[in-house]
């Protein structure tokens, strides 16, 4: 039995932290929310560096432990409670293995990158970031059409891809390969859920029909849904005592 009796879950919006509140739910395990909010410039609050060295988040307190990196948060609730919850999760496959590494390990690397040359390169054309004249914006705007476009995008689509064939090939089943979520399955709803009801909604991505019914079946599992309502019924506590 584990001797976890205290759960503190600290929450930046707009990041990794759903996958967390997704596995805790589904662990049946109480816990409490610390929530955080973006700066003007995007960046983690400085309160958020006196919890972790790396001001990000999710970050996990587990009896006063200090966890970061979602996989490695993720690895360690499969530890402490996953036998508890073998019933409703999949604690055994290697495929899930395969993809909470695929995850943050190419996936979110392709997303990242080209989310953030598309926002910078936005800034020096819109004049945002200002200093360019117009055929500077031009130039500009020819190489982001390049990185964006014909390299970090194509390299987005490739991996997608991947994600679609899988799943097409495992229809109406989890990332596990089997009918039960793995830790495959809380790394990945991060990314695929930006693609459906986050920030990547308009990105021009066009995930499949097969991913598709992932996140639909994801999300009509009661502990999801719990857990989107709770990080909404947080973040709107949170922001009603600034």
């Amino acid at each position: 039995m584990s001797s976890v009796t205290k759960i503190t879950l600290h929450h930046l919006n707009a990041s990794r932290s759903d996958r967390i509140f997704w596995l805790l739910e589904e662990l049946q395990v109480p816990y409490n929310v610390r929530v955080y909010f973006r700066l003007p410039s995007r960046f983690a609050p400085p309160e958020l560096k006196k919890v972790s060295p790396f001001g990000k988040a999710p970050v996990l307190q587990l009896d006063g432990e200090t966890l970061t990196e979602s996989g490695y948060i993720v690895h360690r609730l499969f530890q402490e409670f996953g036998k508890k919850a073998s019933g409703s999760l999949d604690t055994e496959s290697n495929d899930s293995v395969f993809w909470s590494h695929f995850s943050e390990g190419s996936l979110m690397i392709a997303f990242q990158a080209w989310a953030v040359t598309n926002m910078s390169a936005a800034a020096f054309i819109s004049g945002q970031a200002g200093g360019l004249d117009e055929s500077e914006r031009a130039g500009v705007a020819k190489y982001r059409s390049f990185l964006v476009d014909d390299y970090l995008g194509k390299q987005c689509k490739t991996l997608l891809d991947q994600v679609e064939k899988y799943l097409a090939e495992h229809p109406g089943k989890y990332f596990s390969g089997t009918d039960k979520p793995g830790q495959g399955d809380f790394m990945m709803f991060f990314p695929i859920n930006s693609l459906f009801a986050g920030s990547r909604t308009d990105a021009g991505f066009n995930p499949g029909p097969a991913t598709k019914k992932w996140w639909e079946m994801v999300m009509a599992r009661p502990a999801a849904k719990k857990a989107m309502e709770r990080l909404q019924a947080e973040e709107e506590g949170a922001k009603s005592k600034i």
